[in-house]
């Protein structure tokens, strides 16, 4: 389903991972899978039983920073199915006090140009040159708060929980986001953020101005704390268990 809202892709590379899927996950002595969401649709689909294992970067020793205009960051791919052209409407209605800057990359190349060209005519939006991987989160430290904007206009996009989600906290940000299911209750629990009310980009409009920097700090210091929560070290002590139990002797890597 990475591409449902593609007829071709379906008929083609979708049949292929069903049937790998169907033929091969019955084989499986042990699963893990990104988002709850997912989780539970390998359950229905297949009877896999997984196990959560989040998309974790690594730990980075930063602090959070301080702007005088909060300095939203979105990174990552754009695309006409995560209706990635929302970024732009956001911007033109953001308060003088916010500031959007855009890294982004797509594999629709005319999509990404008509939407670079369309942020360059916004004098609130700043669009900087994609970084290496390992740059990300040290580059994006300097902002105050990473932006998710997905709607939940396919499966994946339902039940997302991206690499980017955790690599705003790694940087010390600050998270806004649409209720996605698996994203909310995270930024509810640990006090990161906040959520839209609803998907309508307006809503995520209003969310946004009705911040103050006072806020944004406080969310950026929840983050510095998780930071040390969501981070590789404990995907690393998480999947040597699993190794010990899937060997059934203690591991000698433990």
């Amino acid at each position: 389903l990475e591409y449902e809202n593609q007829p071709l892709w379906m008929e083609t590379f979708g049949k292929f991972f069903s049937y790998l899927c169907t033929t091969y996950l019955k084989e499986v002595d042990y699963a893990l899978s990104v988002s709850e969401g997912l989780k539970q649709r390998y359950k229905k689909e297949f009877n896999l039983d997984c196990t959560l294992f989040l998309s974790l970067p690594p730990f980075y020793d930063l602090r959070p920073t301080q702007n005088e205009k909060i300095q939203l960051i979105y990174h990552g791919l754009i695309s006409p199915d995560r209706e990635s052209e929302n970024l732009l409407e956001i911007a033109h209605h953001l308060k003088p006090h916010l500031h959007l800057n855009l890294m982004v990359l797509s594999n629709f190349p005319e999509f990404l140009d008509s939407f670079s060209k369309l942020a360059k005519q916004c004098p609130n939006v700043s669009l900087l040159d994609p970084v290496s991987l390992k740059e990300i989160i040290p580059f994006t430290n300097r902002f105050d708060l990473g932006l998710i904007t997905l709607k939940p206009n396919g499966f994946n996009n339902t039940n997302a929980l991206p690499n980017k989600f955790f690599e705003y906290i790694q940087a010390r940000l600050g998270i806004i986001s649409t209720p996605l299911p698996c994203i909310k209750p995270i930024i509810q629990k640990y006090n990161i953020g906040k959520t839209s009310e609803n998907f309508d980009t307006h809503s995520l409009i209003q969310t946004l101005n009705g911040l103050s920097i006072e806020k944004v700090q406080n969310y950026k210091q929840h983050s510095n704390k998780q930071s040390k929560l969501f981070n590789t070290q404990t995907n690393q002590e998480k999947i040597l268990k699993i190794i010990e139990n899937l060997l059934g002797e203690k591991n000698d890597l433990a």
